[in-house]
This record gives C-alpha cells, sequence and structure tokens, in this order.
C-alpha cells in the first residue's frame, strides 16, 4: 500500500511501535500520537488516509476524537478503526453511532488488522468515488442513481451490458429472449428509474457505467 498513510492513536508506545512497524512492512507510512490532542495537532500538519484509534487515552480519548474528528469538514471524511480492549456490544454501539468505520478488539491478530484497513480504504474508494460520479449528474440522473437497488439482478445486468455498448440483439441473444423483450425490459428499466425516455437512460448509464 504505498503512498498510503496511516495515523496510530495509542497511549501504550510498545503497542503502537509494533503497529508501526507492522504497517511499514506493508509499505504503509506511519505516525504515531499518543492521543487526541496530539492526534489533532498530527491532523492539522497533515491529513492521514485513514486512522488507527484506541479508545482509552488520557487527555482526550478515542470517542472525543471522533466526535472532534467527525465535526471538521475538512476531516470527516478519513476512515477510522477503533483497536480497544472494551468488548461490550453498548461500546461497539456508541463507537459506530459516532461514525467510526470499524471496531478492532485487542488482543488482535495483525493479519486481522491488515485486512479490515485494506477493506476500509478498499470501501472509501468506492464512496469517493461514487460521490465524484454524483457531481456530474443532474438531479433527474442523481434521483434515478439512488433508485438502482430497485431493479432485478437481471435488469442490472442490462443495464450494465448497454453502458458497456451492447445492442438490443446481442442482449437478446445474451438472455436467449427476443429482441422486442429486450426493449420492454430497457422500457421498464427506464420507468423504474423515473428516466423520461431511453435516450436519457443511455446518457445515464454512461455516467454511471462504473459504478451498477
Amino acid at each position: 500500500m504505498s503512498n498510503v498513510s496511516v495515523l496510530v492513536i495509542e497511549d501504550e508506545i510498545t503497542l503502537a511501535k509494533s503497529i508501526a512497524e507492522y504497517l511499514e512492512l506493508e509499505n504503509f507510512c506511519v505516525k504515531i500520537a499518543s492521543d487526541g490532542v496530539d492526534a489533532t495537532l498530527e491532523i492539522s500538519k497533515k491529513i492521514p488516509d485513514l486512522i488507527i484509534c484506541d479508545i482509552s487515552m488520557p487527555r482526550m480519548d478515542g470517542y472525543e476524537f471522533l466526535k472532534v474528528l467527525r465535526s471538521n469538514s475538512k476531516w470527516n471524511h478519513i476512515p477510522l478503526l477503533f483497536l480497544t480492549a472494551f468488548t461490550e456490544k453498548k461500546d461497539q454501539r456508541l463507537a459506530m453511532e459516532l461514525g467510526a468505520d470499524d471496531f478492532i478488539s485487542k488482543p488482535f491478530d495483525f493479519k486481522e488488522l491488515i485486512s479490515a484497513i485494506e477493506a476500509r480504504l478498499q470501501r472509501h474508494k468506492e464512496i469517493q468515488g461514487i460521490s465524484n460520479i454524483e457531481s456530474l449528474l443532474d438531479d433527474e440522473q442523481r434521483q434515478a442513481l439512488s433508485r438502482i437497488e430497485i431493479l432485478s439482478s437481471n435488469e442490472r445486468k442490462i443495464l450494465r451490458m448497454i453502458a458497456d455498448g451492447y445492442k438490443s440483439v446481442d442482449i437478446a441473444e445474451f438472455f436467449f429472449i427476443s429482441p422486442k423483450t429486450v426493449e420492454n425490459h430497457r422500457y421498464a428499466i427506464t420507468k423504474k428509474l423515473g428516466l423520461k425516455g431511453q435516450g436519457v437512460l443511455l446518457k445515464f448509464v454512461l455516467k454511471v457505467k462504473n459504478i451498477i
């Protein structure tokens, strides 16, 4: 994960160094902060791609730090994984309510930690991609994107094939149906998405083809 920066917030310095050393072996760029106060100063200097944060810390604990993070418009997009000895469901629920992205209990396996980091980074990338695409859509297209989930699995496949440039005759051959049936599906998809014509449908799928 070259060039991916991770901020580790942990008051147990031995554990913090162990995490940093392991992540550096995996080619992450790592900074360490001993609590939420130091972490806030660190982020002010450089915004990391992801944060690993203990909960029980002096001065500013993990919960308070997360509140600060999510209330700052420049920082609230940063994925945060809580790393803690707290295992009660109420602690996990509070963490998620405050906006934590994951919750890893101590003791943990470093491979588990890497898997969690990679999953969060991938999800963050997907979300950012959707946000970037949404900024290119008009109101009608944004509404259509929000309705994608109501399509059946076959309708989603047809939509992806349209985006990839397949003609109705090609789609019909793939599904062993008639071209007329494909046209009926296209009409139904257009109506379900709230679009005002199949020409509009084509323009829409070309814009969102990477996320449907």
